[in-house]
């Protein structure tokens, strides 16, 4: 019996010792909000402040040096989740997470989002290339200094250098998610199915001043349109629309 206890003790103490370790690990990736950080390639001094909810303010001369400091401040609070949104609209999310995210994959290089972002670059403002060219040279002084998160540690992956057309594949990624096929479509469904009084009761109410996509529908048949396969179903707030009357 002694020895059961010890050996039980034992354990409970090697996994208080191994809690404890691995606390003290994901602590020691967490961004220090204070001190001096050097970031290359800026004209003059940039000053960060931060207010009690951690939430920064960057004082600066330039508007070069603005969107290089929050390159910085991105990649070092964010660069996990900012390469998973890069690995998702590129496809390339079986990097990270192996066969299991071939489907995902195949869905969005369907999208084309990594052709789209490099054609958008191409005609961009020589404004908005300037401010994408000075993000990037933050996030990837972030990323030189060889510190991730403990994702990326625990996946053994070693971020790429950061383009421009990167933060539009983002932009592209979330726009695309944002899509919603039929809330507002299911909302007139269940108004004609249970009555506006008991639909209420199932959906936010929509304010008064907003404006109306789908008419009264009491009594009437909604019409619908299928989602291409693969798409998630609404995640989001906007509703769209495809009319033959209007796209070729």
């Amino acid at each position: 019996m002694r020895i059961l206890l010890r050996v039980a003790a034992g354990l409970v103490v090697l996994g208080l010792l191994a809690a404890e370790g691995f606390r003290v690990w994901v602590g020691a990736s967490a961004p220090q909000l204070s001190g001096r950080e050097s970031l290359s390639g800026l004209g003059d001094s940039v000053v960060v402040l931060w207010d009690s909810l951690a939430v920064p303010s960057i004082i600066a001369r330039s508007d070069s040096d603005v969107f290089a400091a929050i390159g910085y401040l991105h990649a070092r609070d964010r660069l996990w989740e900012m390469e998973l949104l890069r690995h998702a609209a590129e496809g390339r999310l079986s990097e990270l997470f192996g066969r299991r995210a071939l489907a995902a994959d195949k869905l969005f290089r369907a999208r084309e989002m990594s052709a789209i972002a490099r054609a958008r670059m191409a005609h961009v403002s020589p404004l908005t290339l300037r401010v994408g060219e000075a993000y990037s040279r933050g996030v990837n002084a972030w990323i030189a200094t060889g510190r991730r998160p403990p994702e990326l540690h625990l996946l053994g992956h070693v971020p790429e250098p950061w383009r421009p057309e990167n933060s539009l594949e983002i932009a592209l990624l979330e726009a695309w998610d944002l899509h919603s096929d039929n809330g507002e479509i299911a909302h007139a469904k269940a108004i004609a199915t249970l009555g506006a009084d008991k639909a209420a009761d199932l959906f936010v109410p929509y304010p008064d001043s907003a404006p109306v996509i789908v008419e009264a529908t009491v009594g009437r048949r909604v019409a619908t349109h299928e989602t291409p396969q693969g798409e998630p179903s609404a995640t989001a707030s906007n509703s769209w629309v495809i009319g033959p009357a209007h796209t070729r």
